[in-house]
């Protein structure tokens, strides 16, 4: 990706938020810019990726496909909402898109629109689960990750590494905040119990 860019020192443009690099971008097609935007978030990218499709080729073709479609279509992009929704939402787009041209590949019910029952859970609180999770290594978080419902394991990554809110999860995913509530609920006590049971295999 960086070779798609000059080398020019681009620590100049690092101060600026990311809505004041959009408009760089948008203006004046600001390769600079544009470095910095991809040096900001390509973990984070590859990282929500990487929690949705567990084949590591595939994750890194996906997030080269995704700043190049950032950078094409640029202009898209509306200030009025923050720039790493608008940024995880090509993210998604992009993995379903790659996900019905191979079949190999699962993507099982991430993309479904059906709406959970959510007459049974509260707003997510920190629980035994949270415990559970937070003592256990992340290539184990990882792998456990990889055997719950890919709508779970979506929400999971988005809040818990990416630190968006209900409401950015809401607009990256179209699924409802109420929704959303559900599938972290229970996505935490389902990676818990993959979790444990990983620990008692061993």
């Amino acid at each position: 990706m960086r070779n798609l860019f000059s080398a020019h020192p681009v620590a100049e443009l690092g101060t600026l938020d990311d809505k004041e690099l959009m408009v760089k971008i948008q203006q004046d097609s600001d390769h600079h810019a544009f470095e910095v935007i991809y040096m900001r978030y390509r973990k984070d990218v590859m990282s929500y990726v990487s929690y949705l499709i567990f084949d590591k080729n595939k994750v890194e073709e996906i997030t080269h496909d995704v700043f190049i479609k950032a950078f094409r279509f640029k202009n898209k992009y509306d200030h009025s909402f923050k720039f790493k929704t608008w940024l995880y939402t090509l993210a998604r787009n992009t993995s379903i898109d790659i996900m019905r041209k191979n079949q190999d590949l699962r993507f099982d019910d991430l993309f479904g629109d059906a709406e959970r029952d959510i007459s049974d859970v509260e707003d997510p609180q920190e629980g035994p689960e949270d415990q559970v999770i937070n003592k256990s290594e992340s290539e184990l978080v990882m792998q456990a990750m990889e055997k719950i419902p890919a709508d779970q394991r979506e929400v999971l990554s988005l809040m818990a590494l990416s630190e968006l809110s209900y409401k950015e999860i809401h607009e990256i995913t179209g699924k409802s905040v109420a929704n959303i509530k559900v599938l972290v609920h229970r996505g935490k006590k389902a990676l818990a119990e993959q979790l444990k049971k990983m620990g008692e295999e061993v």
